[in-house]
């Protein structure tokens, strides 16, 4: 995977959250459209391609599939000739800003739309145990719901006039990390700043990427590594 990659999109703070909620993202939608599935972790970072992998059973039969986005920098630099987004300078005038965000926002359904087209998925899936998939419920569960923001900063945002305050961390570059769980019936969500990582959501992220990107699994050692992260 590609990171440390640096593209200009639009200027929408990631504030960090956590929540049970009854939708799931455009990503999500796309690379994992069946909830069928015993749980989906999805990773949505801002500069490279979505991954992520879900686990299935059936009639005691467990298997995990993996998905990412394989041309993410192909589709942006299509979509920024064919959906270019303004940017402006610290001197432009409020009017002229406000002028430049609603083009912007016009840019972004047109965008989306032609992005989840153009768009190259890569797949594979895996038998597995399950050991291994009780295992990956429950600490990635534990992982992101008890993950706490380190840095919470107030962030002054003009809207047509209007001073708003927002609590959270402003931040353009993060991660997006959703954790889907068929039992509960949950969406666990947050939105981390590489930076604001802590070790055990560092350890998930680099064990999802490794299952992403690796072509045999080893079990025995992510069991092991499971284990110690959910305590």
């Amino acid at each position: 995977m590609k990171h440390n990659l640096i593209i200009f999109l639009v200027f929408i703070p990631l504030l960090v959250f956590s929540q049970r909620v009854p939708n799931i993202s455009e990503m999500h939608q796309l690379l994992f459209p069946d909830t069928a599935g015993l749980m989906i972790f999805l990773a949505e970072p801002s500069f490279d391609g979505a991954y992520g992998f879900s686990i299935h059973e059936n009639d005691g039969t467990y298997t995990l599939t993996v998905k990412q986005i394989s041309n993410w920098m192909e589709v942006i630099e299509q979509l920024e000739k064919d959906f270019p987004i303004q940017g402006f300078q610290e001197e432009t005038p409020p009017e002229e800003r406000e002028l430049i965000a609603e083009r912007n926002k016009k840019q972004r359904l047109p965008r989306k739309q032609a992005a989840a087209k153009m768009y190259k998925i890569e797949s594979n899936t895996f038998n597995t145990s399950p050991e291994l998939a009780n295992q990956l419920i429950i600490s990635g569960i534990d992982v992101i719901r008890s993950y706490k923001n380190p840095v919470q900063e107030k962030k002054i945002v003009y809207v047509n006039g209007d001073t708003l305050i927002m609590e959270g961390s402003s931040v353009v570059d993060g991660t997006r990390f959703t954790f889907y769980c068929r039992d509960t019936d949950s969406v666990y969500t947050k939105n981390v700043h590489e930076a604001y990582l802590d070790d055990k959501m560092t350890e998930l992220k680099n064990m999802a990427e490794q299952i992403v990107n690796d072509t045999i699994l080893n079990e025995t050692e992510l069991i092991k590594q499971l284990r110690i992260l959910g305590n």
